[in-house]
């Protein structure tokens, strides 16, 4: 039986051969696992200005939507402002996507330019365009079209506006088409018992640092974001009640940058059997200020306990601190 070669003719990349379109494609999803995305957290954000939508500089990764193509992406930029007009709305209003979009016209419904025009070899074959839209679109998937774009926002217009009268409501829909993201993890054993301080009386607002493990870590040039989780468990508490709060900080540069929520201490234990062993967990996290990316963070878990409480809780020899540390990135 005659062996039968379905293989790409000319592989990426094969000295002195020629490569097909379909291969460079097949390189571009391969360099970004078939996702679609954004380049860098600011790339084509959107705005309204001017009367008009205005796609900011940047790159991005569209997938090769057409019928019966797998594992192709196109990798496209926006070299400088691109501007779009915006259509009158009836008394209905409208939505539209915000898109890049690829005209191949290899794929249908796309057609060539006329042999000998220039255009051939210099496009355009990305534009930006307004789509409409079903309210609430979030993809362009959801389109049902087999035509490659990026959504990179939604506009939705009220009824009744002029062509270009600046009114709407933009949804960013962006995503990074490769995020970054780290985590930082470490726990300890507390040797000594450490009670969380009282406050001196009830006018008081201040916040003590407990049990006094503030671990530091070094935040990723790329991170612009963090979300921390501290838990605390074995922390012993009195029989009687307890009132208080507990809250994360972070802090980089010597300037605090994230302060979380308060976690409220409401204990009612009773007396039966003695004290009572308690776990604690407290989030922190969000926006990572440019000028602190690249410099170290220090993790702080404060609270306090009110002046009237007749309880108090702390740490025991044997109780146990975790700080867990995720840096990501995304689109801003």
């Amino acid at each position: 039986m005659a062996t039968v070669n379905n293989m790409e003719g000319v592989p990426w990349m094969v000295d002195k051969a020629v490569h097909s379109a379909d291969v460079g494609r097949l390189v571009a999803n391969l360099s970004v696992g078939n996702a679609e995305g954004i380049a860098a957290p600011g790339d084509c954000k959107v705005s309204v200005s001017g009367g008009k939508v205005n796609i900011a500089p940047g790159a991005y990764a569209v997938r090769n939507r057409s019928a019966n193509v797998k594992s192709q992406s196109y990798a496209a930029r926006n070299k400088d402002v691109s501007s779009l007009d915006i259509p009158a709305t009836g008394a209905s209003g409208a939505s539209y996507l915000v898109v890049g979009i690829i005209k191949d016209p290899q794929f249908s419904p796309w057609t060539a330019y006329p042999a000998g025009d220039a255009r051939i070899k210099a496009g355009p074959y990305a534009f930006p365009e307004l789509i409409a839209c079903p309210a609430g679109t979030t993809h362009w998937r959801q389109m049902n079209l087999s035509q490659s774009a990026y959504a990179f926002a939604r506009l939705d217009v009220p009824a009744n506006q002029a062509a270009n009268a600046g009114v709407g409501t933009l949804t960013d829909l962006r995503r990074l088409v490769n995020p970054h993201a780290d985590r930082w993890l470490d726990s300890t054993a507390t040797p000594q018992p450490v009670l969380l301080a009282k406050r001196p009386s009830d006018a008081s607002t201040a916040w003590y640092v407990w049990p006094g493990w503030n671990p530091t870590m070094e935040i990723p040039e790329w991170a612009n974001q963090v979300r921390v989780s501290i838990d605390l468990a074995g922390i012993g508490g009195s029989t009687q009640p307890i009132d208080g709060e507990l809250r994360g900080r972070l802090r980089a540069n010597n300037t605090d940058f994230q302060v979380s929520g308060s976690l409220r201490i409401d204990l009612d234990p009773g007396s039966a059997g003695g004290g009572e062993r308690h776990a604690f967990m407290v989030t922190v996290g969000g926006f990572i200020p440019e000028a602190m990316r690249g410099s170290m963070m220090q993790v702080f878990l404060e609270g306090w306990i009110a002046a009237g409480s007749p309880g108090q809780v702390g740490t025991n020899p044997g109780s146990h601190s975790k700080v867990d540390v995720q840096f990501y990135e995304r689109a801003v």
